[in-house]
């Protein structure tokens, strides 16, 4: 059998696609291309177990195909079998793969049958967020060195985060992504290319003694200042005083603990961890930063309002940057809904500016389901009955923002920043890059009768006096349910 249009050498980058279309021939000429089969194949002896050194790449004449594999050389074959005779025919080439991940993109976390799928969006910064190359199921591409074998997260995801981080294993400044599923924390450097050690780059090498062992979710304040959340408990991480993840910061002085709610209000550009939670057994706000080894009780009083003893039940809280700083909750007694407004700024200072029932105001609050604040004018978006709300706090204007049309929510989000934050300097210099990236409403969504392929992310730029919002950055399609969006928070 002859075979042409085949390369002795094929030169690829990291994450391109790979077509190969060959011709077959025979001597006789008879050639039927029903009457073989077809194998692509090549080997990484760099596994140091040859069972494992063959990689499958396709099973067509023509392969066509994104190889999950990373930068090196490759013995690669075409393995041609004739049913009936059972003859093979083996054709050689090389494959060689090179290139590195750009550092600087969008990450999106989805949802497939509840398995964690990971997609990143590289970013180019001629033409920022243009999001030209993209990467599906990057972690694949991505090998545990000690086990020399591709990430695969365990458990359903979700969160994300990324920071620039230190820890006793690690002490040298490196940018982490954290990745957060129902069972473990996976921890990839970014630094240094997205790599993986599964022994240093361990969650737990942050704690004390091992507890919590992963975390539901990160808040962090700053370069090596941060806050997990995980199982109603709060812990804190403040590496330059060798304060590790132990005792939650919700323990009370005879050792027992009290519930947290599952958000917390944190202002960007934030050196000291100032941040705000809320007791969901006593019904009230409590406030820690970065000394503390207990949180403490946020009290102010307006008429039969005490934020120390709210008698009501939190629905969500988060945080703007609007307004120099702003806590925003909703809280809940009986049926009706209130709007509470805490003037909280990056330096810790601490107000609060108003309590607001909003029963009457929010369309369909009671069905509510997601919530944002962007940071430029302090709206206030939520989800209900197939419309994306806005409302403007100050003056109590409500709007649809955004029909839906049958599309299921799954995220909505503003992208809180740690280094790129507001009022850092290049934030303040480069409003072409960043405004978009930090002025925008993240909205994730997907058709409930295809959930493992509709997902999709848009991005909402913001805009003054309640204008329409503007897709400043292109729709990214193609996900599972979405669960979280990260941008990479680094300068290029």
């Amino acid at each position: 059998m002859a075979i042409a249009d085949f390369p002795d050498t094929v030169n690829i980058k990291v994450g391109d696609e790979l077509l190969i279309s060959p011709n077959l021939t025979l001597g006789n000429g008879a050639y039927n291309p029903e009457e073989f089969t077809y194998e692509w194949y090549s080997y990484d002896y760099s596994t140091g177990n040859d069972s494992k050194a063959r990689i499958f790449l396709g099973k067509e004449l023509t392969l066509k195909t994104i190889p999950k594999m990373l930068v090196g050389q490759y013995r690669s074959y075409l393995k041609v079998t004739h049913v009936t005779t059972g003859r093979i025919w083996s054709y050689k080439y090389i494959l060689n793969i090179d290139g590195t991940f750009g550092k600087v993109g969008w990450f999106v976390l989805s949802a497939k049958d509840e398995k964690a799928h990971l997609d990143y969006f590289q970013d180019d910064p001629k033409n920022w967020n243009s999001n030209g190359t993209v990467y599906r199921d990057i972690n694949t591409f991505w090998n545990d060195q000690i086990t020399n074998t591709s990430i695969d997260f365990q458990g359903e995801p979700v969160s994300m985060e990324i920071f620039y981080n230190r820890d006793p294993v690690v002490p040298a400044v490196k940018s982490y992504l954290y990745v957060n599923t129902k069972s473990q924390t996976y921890k990839i450097n970014q630094s240094d290319g997205f790599t993986y050690n599964s022994v240093k780059n361990n969650f737990k090498n942050e704690t004390a003694s091992g507890s919590p062992a992963s975390a539901e979710f990160l808040s962090p304040s700053d370069d090596f200042a941060n806050l997990a959340y995980k199982d109603n408990n709060i812990y804190s991480y403040y590496y330059m005083l060798n304060k590790y993840y132990n005792v939650p910061l919700n323990n009370n002085p005879n050792g027992t603990v009290y519930r947290v709610a599952p958000f917390i209000a944190m202002p960007m550009g934030n050196f000291y961890l100032y941040s705000m939670y809320y007791d969901m057994d006593a019904k009230r706000f409590m406030r820690t930063f970065y000394t503390s080894a207990r949180g403490t009780v946020v009290n102010f009083q307006s008429g039969d309002f005490s934020t120390a003893d709210t008698k009501m039940d939190m629905v969500w809280m988060s945080h703007t940057a609007a307004f120099n700083g702003q806590t925003v909750a909703i809280l809940k007694k009986d049926s009706q809904y209130f709007l509470v407004r805490i003037n909280f700024t990056a330096n810790g200072a601490v107000s609060l500016h108003s309590v607001t029932d909003v029963t009457s105001i929010l369309t369909d609050l009671s069905s509510a389901k997601h919530f944002a604040l962007d940071n430029k004018y302090g709206y206030l978006f939520y989800v209900a009955n197939d419309k994306l709300y806005q409302f403007e706090m100050d003056t109590k204007t409500l709007k649809v923002a955004k029909n839906l049309n049958g599309r299921k929510v799954s995220l909505l989000k503003s992208e809180r920043l740690v280094r790129l934050h507001p009022s850092s300097g290049y934030s303040i210099n480069f409003t072409a890059r960043m405004d978009p990236v930090l002025y925008s409403i993240i909205l994730g969504t997907y058709d409930e009768g295809s959930p493992n392929t509709s997902g999709k992310v848009e991005f909402l730029h913001v805009q003054g006096l309640m204008g329409d919002l503007i897709q400043t950055i292109k729709p990214m399609e193609g996900f599972g349910i979405v669960k979280d969006v990260q941008y990479t928070d680094m300068v290029s």
